[in-house]
């Protein structure tokens, strides 16, 4: 590589201008390359004091620990430590500066056993098609065969009790740090949601536990409550309220859902919808902002709202996509205004795909998945391109991955050892090489 020194200003602006030329002709093009460096920056062992987090053996044998966390806009993380039914706040350099108890008041009652016996029905539903169809991941214990589980079937309960967390989420800002204490300034930061799945229900809070306000999303405006449901996803829509996503079975089918939830507005408002029924079939609800088969939705720090389509909405020509190495991503508004479409390439079979979300950038973050192969988190380009491609490690719980406003990716892991919070950043060089050169 030869290196130019040029010491005129005027010389730096007539190269400048050459090579826009050479670039505007055809002569180069630009190579951009993509690296990514990680840290540790949350770590704790298992228990129950400050800093530790708590775990427990679920009725499956599988153990069960935090899964989910967020990040403020000051890069402070916030993890959900469900099984010490608190919430716990780290600074970007690893201190607890802040822990608060969940609400109290909000749980259904139902143990670790009546959740498995409610997953093995789930679960269950969830493949009743036949054909190829990509759906939704869900948390919770693995099933048992090929058939729903009874009530009660083969499951035992635990010492835990109370909201089970699925998922957390901020308002956009960031907390200020009070130099009396070294905590948080309650008055200040953003609010925090918390998705208590298998209750149905989000909670509003503060950095100090008290309770803002909830939304049952299970219950219909008539007031019927399904006898199962479960709370899959939220992210937050600025200045429209918190989207969430879920399940509920009714008798004859299951609908997955997306909603969306303003404090200052009753119940929810419904963005889609479709039902899957015993034999297989998709309805969808076609008269919602969302037309389409949903098997995951986030929101872009962009302000839209990208949907991974199982399915293309009607106009797109029907019938399910059949691509197990590609997956179609829709673009809406805020309000359900359709604003394109991206294929990404996958690269590999994946059964589902659980968007994290889209930076700044234009760079789509999503978990990957397939029964039987390790999971991985990979990231696309603005064309769907796929970039990177991180192995999530084997012999470990990886339960919850987010993207922070900054543009890092945090994602956590649990071991034997202890629960930890990764930060990734992902960095892109770009530089001008001749159009004939290798990789173009």
């Amino acid at each position: 590589m030869v290196i130019f020194r040029l010491r005129s200003p005027l010389a730096a602006a007539l190269v400048l201008v050459v090579l826009a030329a050479l670039a505007g002709v055809g002569l180069l093009r630009v190579d951009e390359t993509f690296t990514w460096s990680s840290d540790v920056v949350v770590s704790g062992g298992w228990g129950a004091a400050p800093g530790e987090f708590g775990r427990a053996t679920g009725v499956d044998g599988r153990p069960r620990g935090p899964q989910a966390l967020a990040v403020d806009g000051a890069g402070n993380v916030v993890v959900a430590d469900s099984m010490n039914s608190r919430v716990q706040v780290f600074s970007g350099d690893g201190r607890l500066l802040e822990l608060f108890p969940v609400p109290s008041g909000l749980s259904t009652g139902g143990s670790d056993g009546d959740r498995a016996s409610a997953f093995g029905l789930l679960q269950a539903c969830l493949y009743w098609g036949v054909t190829f169809r990509p759906v939704p991941e869900v948390s919770g214990p693995a099933p048992a065969g090929d058939r729903p589980v009874a009530a009660g079937e083969g499951v035992t309960t635990t010492a835990h009790s109370g909201p089970y967390l699925t998922g957390i989420d901020l308002a956009p800002g960031s907390w200020s740090l009070d130099s009396r204490t070294g905590r948080l300034d309650p008055t200040s930061g953003p609010e925090v949601y918390l998705l208590a799945g298998w209750d149905g229900v989000l909670i509003a809070t503060d950095v100090t536990g008290a309770r803002r306000w909830v939304r049952d999303l299970l219950t219909d405006p008539g007031g019927a409550r399904p006898e199962i449901g479960y709370l899959l996803d939220l992210d937050v829509l600025p200045g429209e309220g918190v989207v969430v996503s879920g399940y509920v079975l009714l008798s004859d089918r299951l609908v997955y859902f997306v909603r969306r939830v303003r404090e200052a507005e009753p119940g929810f408002y419904e963005l889609a919808a479709y039902s899957l029924t015993r034999d297989g079939s998709v309805r969808v609800e076609e008269s919602l902002p969302l037309a389409l088969e949903v098997e995951s939705v986030a929101v872009g720090l962009d302000g839209l709202l990208y949907v991974v389509a199982a399915a293309p909405p009607p106009e797109g020509g029907g019938g399910a996509s059949l691509r197990p190495f590609a997956r179609d991503v829709w673009i809406y508004s805020r309000r359900g205004s359709p604003r394109g479409r991206l294929t990404l390439d996958c690269g590999t079979y994946t059964r589902y795909l659980r968007l994290v979300g889209v930076d700044g950038r234009g760079l789509v973050y999503a978990r990957l998945g397939a029964t039987g192969v390790p999971g991985s988190l990979a990231i696309f380009d603005s064309r769907g391109r796929l970039l990177l491609s991180l192995p999530l490690a084997e012999g470990t719980e990886v339960a919850a991955a987010y993207l922070g406003r900054d543009g890092a990716l945090y994602l956590s892991e649990a071991g034997e050892d202890g629960y930890k919070v990764i930060r990734y950043r992902v960095r892109s060089l770009r530089r001008l090489v001749p159009r004939w050169a290798a990789g173009g």
